[in-house]
């Protein structure tokens, strides 16, 4: 099941309630850069969100884009 965008926050803020730093969510679905960019822009600076299933120069520069590391 795909992360959509309406729910990224929601389950950002839990996965870091539960002990999680490190969050990524792969590129090969719909709305991914876009919940990149709501969780790089909403979580706490301790949290390090990047994407994942990046096969191109583009797809690393497009996470880069949104806010993810």
């Amino acid at each position: 099941m795909a992360l959509e965008p309406a729910h990224a926050l929601a389950v950002g803020e839990a996965l870091l309630e539960s002990g999680f730093r490190t969050l990524e969510v792969p590129l090969n679905r719909p709305g991914s850069l876009e919940c990149i960019e709501i969780l790089a822009r909403s979580l706490p600076a301790d949290a390090l969100v990047g994407g994942g299933t990046m096969l191109t120069v583009a797809d690393v520069e497009a996470v880069h884009a949104r806010g993810g590391a």
